[in-house]
């Protein structure tokens, strides 16, 4: 055992090589601080990365409210800024079809009196589309969180 901490005693660091602006080999006289300083910047751009995702996930606290009439021509609504959440209630009298974002993708379809919600816990949402089948129209209230 008093073998192990005699070799622990003398390990010393390896030599570091760094280059200074000029492309010349440089030294480091503290490898301690050196490594506490690399050691801290990869941790400060850490806590940036995880405050801007937290930032994001807070609400501001706003609310936007829509209230469309649709009908077989499709309605792009776009929000005033990337938004969290949105509630969508079909008052009638026919279904609607909605898209979140992406207009080409598959639909989700909203039916009568029935309440859409979705969270996207980021601000992510900026589009919201709106269409009825043809021939059919129908009434939204809408309200967006940011």
């Amino acid at each position: 055992m008093d073998e192990m901490q005699d070799q622990l005693k003398q390990m010393t660091a390896p030599q570091v090589k760094v280059v200074d602006t000029q492309g010349n080999p440089a030294s480091i006289d503290n490898y301690d601080n050196f490594m506490s300083f690399i050691m801290l910047s990869s941790l400060n751009a850490q806590a940036y990365k995880i405050r801007k995702i937290m930032e994001d996930r807070e609400s501001q606290g706003r609310l936007v409210s829509y209230d469309e009439a649709v009908t077989q021509v499709r309605i792009e609504i776009k929000l005033p800024c990337p938004c969290q959440s949105i509630t969508l209630i079909n008052t009638g009298p026919n279904s609607v079809m909605v898209w979140l974002n992406h207009y080409p993708e598959p639909p989700r379809t909203v039916r009568i009196n029935v309440t859409l919600a979705v969270d996207f816990e980021g601000h992510k949402l900026e589009y919201i589309y709106l269409q009825c089948a043809p021939g059919e129209t129908a009434q939204v209230e809408i309200a967006v969180k940011y």
